[in-house]
């Protein structure tokens, strides 16, 4: 029988929606051109709505189970905390952010699509794609090629997305010239609770920690471009530099387990569907990756419409993607993209050419988003 629903692209959104379709019955195939999932933590958090989405669901029991809960979000300048957000207040079943790591919620999810009898198959490259007949050529690792044509087609295959170039999808937005730092470490000294996050606002940029677990945290801080082709790697001594510099002193760090650069970009397609081909996730928009952004409204994409096109018996894509998908999916992409923005803070005591710290936490309450305001606000009045 013919593919319902050719998925391209293995990551967390690829996975989520194999699952979500499967579990409904759909003949579903999920490729992806690497040999293996990531081994690297990439996006750390899921936060309180995706995971509501998933317990009504593939379910949320083994990610719960396997990952390590934040409730508290501190907001320091200088030696003060001009903030605090309390994750508890937010009325839902997973009133936290929950850090675990990409990797890891890629193991999950590809343990239950193997449960519902669905497997990825790897080293198999999308060559073409064919909007108008939902068609793609696929490469298999021992060189042959496989036509293929199935009702829909859905590029999952992140930000360079292969099945957005074959459309043709302009991708506006633009790239942050500033650079970022990222470092997944052990530390010593850390300055609060191992469930609570620090952000700090310095002279010199942005400084933030996530805990990872206890002892494990990840760091974030920007730094002055470099005017090189991509943002260059920092070396623990380098990190530890920033740690020293930007944060309240006595942390230690130690042991990376991943040190990258970055710079943080803002796009998204017009549309998400050319005819039978539609994209998701970073395929269709990409944020700040600081709080998970992309991984999080990604997995949003996959899942919202199930919730109504469920009950279409016989009719769950039609009533889902002609009906839901793009039109529900675009906000959700686009609120985000616009708290990122909104958090480009530049306090004018403080450098103007960087950002202090571009976030989005899809799961504050309007009174935290005030808060935050608030905080900011203050910042700004500081005398110079």
């Amino acid at each position: 029988m013919q593919t319902q629903v050719m998925i391209i692209g293995a990551g967390p959104v690829g996975l989520t929606l194999a699952a979500e379709l499967a579990r409904f019955g759909v003949r579903v195939r999920i490729v992806d051109k690497a040999p293996a999932r990531t081994d690297k933590s990439k996006a750390l958090v899921l936060w309180s709505r995706t995971l509501e989405l998933m317990a009504r669901g593939i379910g949320t029991e083994r990610f719960l189970a396997a990952g390590f809960n934040v409730g508290a979000v501190n907001l320091v300048s200088g030696k003060r905390r001009i903030g605090r957000l309390e994750l508890g207040a937010v009325e839902t079943p997973f009133p936290y952010a929950m850090m675990l790591p990409q990797s890891e919620t890629e193991r999950l999810l590809e343990e239950r699509l193997a449960e519902l009898g669905v497997v990825v198959e790897r080293n198999v490259e999308v060559v073409s794609v064919n909007a108008d007949a939902a068609q793609a050529i696929l490469k298999h690792a021992n060189g042959t090629t496989e036509d293929v044509t199935a009702d829909y087609l859905v590029g999952c295959d992140g930000a360079h997305s292969i099945t957005r170039h074959a459309l043709g999808a302009d991708f506006k937005g633009e790239t942050n010239s500033s650079d970022w730092i990222l470092a997944d470490i052990h530390m010593t000294g850390y300055p609060a609770p191992d469930s609570e996050l620090m952000i700090y606002w310095h002279a010199d940029g942005a400084f933030a920690i996530f805990p990872i677990g206890p002892g494990h945290y990840r760091v974030i801080a920007d730094q002055p471009p470099s005017g090189a082709a991509r943002a260059p790697d920092p070396t623990l001594a380098q990190v530890q530099a920033v740690i020293d510099r930007r944060g309240p002193g006595g942390m230690v760090a130690s042991n990376p387990v991943w040190l990258a650069g970055f710079r943080i970009n803002g796009r998204k397609v017009a549309r998400y569907r050319w005819g039978g081909v539609f994209l998701a996730g970073d395929a269709a928009h990409v944020h700040s990756p600081a709080g998970g952004q992309g991984m999080n409204t990604g997995m949003q994409d996959a899942q919202p419409g199930l919730e109504t096109g469920a009950g279409a018996a016989g009719g769950i894509l039609p009533c889902w993607w002609k009906q839901t998908f793009a039109r529900r999916c675009t906000p959700a992409a686009s609120g985000c993209s616009g708290r990122s923005a909104m958090w480009a803070v530049r306090p004018k005591r403080r450098t103007r050419s960087r950002p202090i710290y571009s976030a989005c936490c899809p799961s504050c309450t309007a009174a935290q988003k005030r808060l935050l305001i608030r905080a900011k606000e203050r910042l700004q009045r500081e005398p110079k």
